[in-house]
Protein backbone atom coordinates (compact mmCIF):
# COMPACT_ATOMS: atom_id res chain seq x y z
CA UNK A 1 0.00 0.00 0.00
CA UNK A 2 1.36 3.57 -0.88
CA UNK A 3 2.35 6.03 1.52
CA UNK A 4 -0.82 8.51 0.10
CA UNK A 5 -3.75 5.33 0.38
CA UNK A 6 -2.50 4.56 3.56
CA UNK A 7 -2.70 7.98 5.12
CA UNK A 8 -6.01 8.00 3.02
CA UNK A 9 -7.13 4.79 5.01
CA UNK A 10 -5.78 6.32 8.36
CA UNK A 11 -8.07 9.15 7.74
CA UNK A 12 -11.28 6.98 7.15
CA UNK A 13 -10.94 5.15 9.99
CA UNK A 14 -10.42 8.23 12.50
CA UNK A 15 -13.80 9.93 11.19
CA UNK A 16 -15.53 6.52 11.39
CA UNK A 17 -14.26 6.79 14.77
CA UNK A 18 -15.27 10.39 15.50
CA UNK A 19 -18.72 9.51 14.36
CA UNK A 20 -18.98 6.58 16.65
CA UNK A 21 -18.03 8.79 19.29
CA UNK A 22 -20.01 11.74 18.58
CA UNK A 23 -23.18 9.28 17.99
CA UNK A 24 -22.47 7.64 21.57
CA UNK A 25 -22.26 11.78 23.01
CA UNK A 26 -26.01 11.91 21.43
CA UNK A 27 -26.99 9.09 23.15
CA UNK A 28 -25.75 9.68 26.76
CA UNK A 29 -27.17 13.40 26.32
CA UNK A 30 -30.77 12.14 24.93
CA UNK A 31 -31.64 8.82 26.14
CA UNK A 32 -33.42 9.15 29.58
CA UNK A 33 -35.76 6.18 29.38
CA UNK A 34 -35.24 3.78 32.37
CA UNK A 35 -36.48 0.59 30.64
CA UNK A 36 -34.30 -0.96 27.18
CA UNK A 37 -35.99 -1.37 24.41
CA UNK A 38 -33.49 -4.55 23.45
CA UNK A 39 -35.47 -7.78 24.14
CA UNK A 40 -33.73 -10.44 25.89
CA UNK A 41 -30.24 -7.92 26.78
CA UNK A 42 -27.41 -9.73 27.78
CA UNK A 43 -26.01 -8.91 31.27
CA UNK A 44 -25.30 -5.56 31.23
CA UNK A 45 -21.59 -5.79 33.64
CA UNK A 46 -20.27 -8.59 31.68
CA UNK A 47 -20.56 -6.78 28.55
CA UNK A 48 -19.34 -4.04 29.88
CA UNK A 49 -16.05 -5.72 31.37
CA UNK A 50 -15.48 -7.51 28.08
CA UNK A 51 -15.97 -4.16 25.85
CA UNK A 52 -13.56 -2.13 28.41
CA UNK A 53 -10.69 -5.21 27.88
CA UNK A 54 -10.60 -5.53 24.73
CA UNK A 55 -10.56 -1.31 24.76
CA UNK A 56 -7.52 -1.12 26.78
CA UNK A 57 -5.61 -3.33 25.39
CA UNK A 58 -6.11 -1.82 22.02
CA UNK A 59 -5.15 1.66 23.32
CA UNK A 60 -2.19 -0.53 24.33
CA UNK A 61 -1.45 -1.19 21.02
CA UNK A 62 -2.27 2.36 19.66
CA UNK A 63 0.11 3.37 22.17
CA UNK A 64 2.92 0.83 20.93
CA UNK A 65 2.47 1.67 17.29
CA UNK A 66 2.41 5.91 18.25
CA UNK A 67 4.83 6.31 20.18
CA UNK A 68 7.62 3.86 18.08
CA UNK A 69 8.73 4.79 14.99
CA UNK A 70 8.21 4.26 12.47
CA UNK A 71 5.06 5.76 11.83
CA UNK A 72 3.18 2.96 10.43
CA UNK A 73 -0.95 4.45 9.20
CA UNK A 74 -1.90 1.23 8.27
CA UNK A 75 -1.87 -0.31 11.08
CA UNK A 76 -2.78 2.04 13.62
CA UNK A 77 -6.05 1.77 11.01
CA UNK A 78 -6.79 -1.33 11.70
CA UNK A 79 -6.52 -1.08 15.37
CA UNK A 80 -9.08 2.19 14.77
CA UNK A 81 -11.19 0.19 13.12
CA UNK A 82 -11.42 -2.65 15.64
CA UNK A 83 -12.29 0.20 18.21
CA UNK A 84 -14.96 1.27 16.27
CA UNK A 85 -16.53 -2.52 15.45
CA UNK A 86 -15.56 -4.50 18.37
CA UNK A 87 -15.73 -1.52 21.11
CA UNK A 88 -18.18 1.25 20.77
CA UNK A 89 -21.16 -0.87 19.96
CA UNK A 90 -20.72 -3.27 23.39
CA UNK A 91 -20.26 0.18 25.13
CA UNK A 92 -23.54 1.76 23.63
CA UNK A 93 -25.79 -1.45 24.24
CA UNK A 94 -24.36 -1.48 28.30
CA UNK A 95 -25.19 2.68 28.30
CA UNK A 96 -28.91 1.51 27.47
CA UNK A 97 -29.43 -1.80 29.29
CA UNK A 98 -27.78 -0.68 32.54
CA UNK A 99 -31.64 -0.13 33.79
CA UNK A 100 -32.16 0.73 37.50
CA UNK A 101 -34.84 -1.96 37.62
CA UNK A 102 -32.31 -4.49 36.96
CA UNK A 103 -28.83 -3.01 38.10
CA UNK A 104 -29.83 -0.63 40.75
CA UNK A 105 -29.71 3.36 40.39
CA UNK A 106 -26.46 3.65 41.91
CA UNK A 107 -24.97 1.34 39.06
CA UNK A 108 -26.27 2.99 36.26
CA UNK A 109 -25.55 6.36 37.28
CA UNK A 110 -22.00 5.20 38.42
CA UNK A 111 -21.46 3.31 34.70
CA UNK A 112 -23.22 6.09 32.84
CA UNK A 113 -21.06 8.50 34.54
CA UNK A 114 -17.75 6.35 33.88
CA UNK A 115 -19.02 6.31 30.10
CA UNK A 116 -19.32 9.39 30.17
CA UNK A 117 -15.57 10.01 31.02
CA UNK A 118 -14.45 7.12 28.62
CA UNK A 119 -15.91 9.08 25.44
CA UNK A 120 -14.16 12.20 26.38
CA UNK A 121 -10.92 10.79 27.34
CA UNK A 122 -11.04 8.69 23.81
CA UNK A 123 -11.82 11.77 21.97
CA UNK A 124 -8.84 13.70 23.24
CA UNK A 125 -6.86 10.53 21.98
CA UNK A 126 -8.38 10.49 18.62
CA UNK A 127 -7.80 14.40 18.30
CA UNK A 128 -4.00 13.64 19.14
CA UNK A 129 -3.49 10.94 16.80
CA UNK A 130 -5.65 12.76 13.94
CA UNK A 131 -2.72 15.45 14.77
CA UNK A 132 0.14 13.24 14.71
CA UNK A 133 -1.36 11.96 11.52
CA UNK A 134 -1.70 14.92 9.51
CA UNK A 135 2.28 16.11 10.91
CA UNK A 136 3.09 12.31 9.76
CA UNK A 137 1.41 12.74 6.26
CA UNK A 138 3.30 16.11 5.57
CA UNK A 139 6.81 14.77 6.34
CA UNK A 140 6.13 11.64 4.17
CA UNK A 141 4.94 14.30 1.18
CA UNK A 142 8.11 16.35 1.76
CA UNK A 143 10.40 13.65 1.36
CA UNK A 144 14.12 13.37 2.97
CA UNK A 145 13.40 17.42 3.38
CA UNK A 146 10.75 16.76 5.91
CA UNK A 147 11.28 16.44 10.05
CA UNK A 148 10.33 13.20 11.59
CA UNK A 149 10.87 14.55 14.96
CA UNK A 150 7.42 13.45 16.88
CA UNK A 151 8.96 13.65 20.07
CA UNK A 152 6.85 16.09 20.90
CA UNK A 153 3.60 14.94 19.84
CA UNK A 154 4.38 11.25 21.31
CA UNK A 155 5.01 12.66 24.75
CA UNK A 156 1.63 14.38 24.40
CA UNK A 157 -0.15 10.51 22.98
CA UNK A 158 1.33 9.12 26.35
CA UNK A 159 -0.46 11.57 28.75
CA UNK A 160 -3.88 11.00 26.62
CA UNK A 161 -3.58 7.19 26.17
CA UNK A 162 -2.73 7.05 29.78
CA UNK A 163 -6.15 8.89 30.62
CA UNK A 164 -7.65 6.55 28.83
CA UNK A 165 -6.33 3.06 30.73
CA UNK A 166 -6.96 5.71 33.74
CA UNK A 167 -11.07 5.41 33.13
CA UNK A 168 -10.70 2.01 31.48
CA UNK A 169 -9.32 0.49 35.07
CA UNK A 170 -12.16 2.13 37.21
CA UNK A 171 -14.63 1.02 34.70
CA UNK A 172 -13.39 -2.25 34.89
CA UNK A 173 -13.26 -2.03 38.88
CA UNK A 174 -16.89 -1.08 38.70
CA UNK A 175 -17.82 -4.24 36.21
CA UNK A 176 -15.89 -6.41 39.00
CA UNK A 177 -17.82 -5.07 42.44
CA UNK A 178 -21.10 -5.60 41.31
CA UNK A 179 -24.32 -4.16 42.61
CA UNK A 180 -23.52 -5.15 45.56
CA UNK A 181 -19.84 -3.61 45.96
CA UNK A 182 -20.59 -0.41 44.49
CA UNK A 183 -23.72 0.12 47.00
CA UNK A 184 -21.27 -0.83 49.58
CA UNK A 185 -18.73 1.62 48.56
CA UNK A 186 -21.44 4.56 47.67
CA UNK A 187 -22.21 3.89 51.35
CA UNK A 188 -18.81 4.48 52.37
CA UNK A 189 -18.29 7.56 50.57
CA UNK A 190 -21.81 8.68 52.18
CA UNK A 191 -20.57 7.55 55.64
CA UNK A 192 -17.21 9.39 55.24
CA UNK A 193 -19.02 12.86 54.29
CA UNK A 194 -21.16 12.67 57.35
CA UNK A 195 -18.94 11.85 59.48
CA UNK A 196 -16.50 14.69 58.11
CA UNK A 197 -19.99 17.21 58.44
CA UNK A 198 -20.38 16.63 61.75
CA UNK A 199 -16.75 16.59 63.11
CA UNK A 200 -16.53 20.36 61.23
CA UNK A 201 -20.42 21.33 63.48
CA UNK A 202 -18.40 19.66 66.80
CA UNK A 203 -16.03 22.10 65.94
CA UNK A 204 -17.64 25.05 65.06
CA UNK A 205 -17.55 27.98 68.09
CA UNK A 206 -20.61 29.83 67.94
CA UNK A 207 -18.80 32.58 70.09
CA UNK A 208 -16.27 33.26 67.05
CA UNK A 209 -19.19 34.13 64.79
CA UNK A 210 -20.48 36.48 67.87
CA UNK A 211 -17.07 38.09 67.79
CA UNK A 212 -17.67 38.89 63.88
CA UNK A 213 -21.11 40.04 64.31
CA UNK A 214 -20.27 42.35 66.65
CA UNK A 215 -17.22 43.67 65.01
CA UNK A 216 -19.75 44.21 62.04
CA UNK A 217 -22.09 46.21 64.48
CA UNK A 218 -19.00 48.34 65.69
CA UNK A 219 -17.56 49.07 62.39
CA UNK A 220 -20.14 51.92 61.35
CA UNK A 221 -18.88 53.47 64.77
CA UNK A 222 -15.52 53.34 63.78
CA UNK A 223 -15.82 55.14 60.66
CA UNK A 224 -18.29 57.76 61.69
CA UNK A 225 -15.22 58.71 64.92
CA UNK A 226 -12.85 58.97 61.78
CA UNK A 227 -14.80 61.54 60.37
CA UNK A 228 -14.76 64.21 62.96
Amino acid sequence: MSSFSSFTVLSTSLETLKGLLNSFSDQQSSYARNKTSISNPPNALALLHDSISILRAQVTKLSLLLLNKPFTPSAIASVLTSISAECLPGLMTVYEICSPDTYSKVMQTEVRNQLRDLVSATRHLVDQIASMADFANMNAQQGPKGSEDLSGRREEILQVTGQVWSVCDRILATARLGIVGVAMDKAKEWEALIKDAIEELEEWDPDTDDDFDMDLDSEPEDKSSEKR
